[in-house]
């Protein structure tokens, strides 16, 4: 069940960290799409190379694996500057994003403070699903489905 559970994890943090785009002042709606859609599909691709832990105690290891994925995707989201009329979805996207990492630091650190793993995991699943579900649809309505659940 513990395995289980931390597998659930490395999925939606695969979702939490395919979010990105790169760029500096305002980009066209295409030139986000693109960047984005590349930014995803390399997080996801260097996410699929984290192996899943072994046993609970590996878990914060994984998780620490997992955010050193999602730190720069998240400088690159964190420079991109949509259009006006993509500005609100983009922020929610980036903000749920965010919330998401922000999730599995605090992961991350009930577990150096003896939290127990299985525990930790299960409510750190409860605590993404609506992060993730804000990001997916914000993500579909700017057309990148490669950072959205798919």
């Amino acid at each position: 069940m513990r395995r289980h559970a931390c597998g659930a994890v490395a999925a939606i943090a695969a979702i939490a960290i395919t979010v990105s785009g790169c760029g500096s002042e305002s980009p066209s709606a295409a030139q986000v799409r693109t960047a984005a859609q590349r930014a995803c599909t390399d997080a996801a691709h260097r996410l699929s190379r984290i192996p899943a832990p072994r046993k609970p105690s590996d878990a914060e290891a994984f998780l620490r694996r997992g955010v050193s994925v999602l730190q720069p995707e998240m400088t690159a989201l964190d420079r991109v500057s949509p259009a006006p009329e993509q500005a609100a979805r983009y922020t929610r996207a980036r903000s749920a994003t965010r919330g998401e990492v922000d999730a599995l630091r605090s992961t991350i650190k009930g577990l150096q403070a003896g939290n127990d793993p299985a525990v930790a995991i299960k409510t750190l699943q409860q605590d993404l699903v609506p992060l993730q579900r804000q990001a997916n649809a914000a993500w579909h309505a700017l057309g990148i489905p490669a950072c959205a659940d798919n």
